[in-house]
């Protein structure tokens, strides 16, 4: 039996390196991003084993409601990846030297 899984992040980097490995092996997968319209070509690609949803992750109700999609898609949900970036400046802004 495939594995359902959701992926946040799923239109670049490491978000959609793993949405399109989940996708490879055969399993079904809810992926988010932002920008949906980016995941059109995975779409086209995999058909009904995708689902797609937009996603901010700092959204609490969008967030519910990506994960009320996946489980109204095939009645559950196995694997979550919340692959949250963070901008690089906020990393190195927040230190202070000296």
């Amino acid at each position: 039996m495939s594995r359902v899984w959701l992926v946040t992040g799923s239109a670049s980097g490491l978000g959609r390196n793993i949405a399109e490995a989940v996708l490879a092996s055969g399993d079904r997968l809810v992926a988010t991003a932002r920008d949906p319209r980016r995941l059109e070509d995975l779409v086209r690609k995999y058909g009904d084993q995708l689902r797609t949803a937009q996603l901010d992750v700092a959204d609490e109700t969008a967030a519910y409601a990506a994960v009320q999609l996946a489980v109204e898609a095939v009645d559950r949900l196995d694997v979550l990846v919340n692959n949250r970036g963070l901008p690089r400046s906020s990393v190195c802004s927040s230190s202070s030297a000296g």
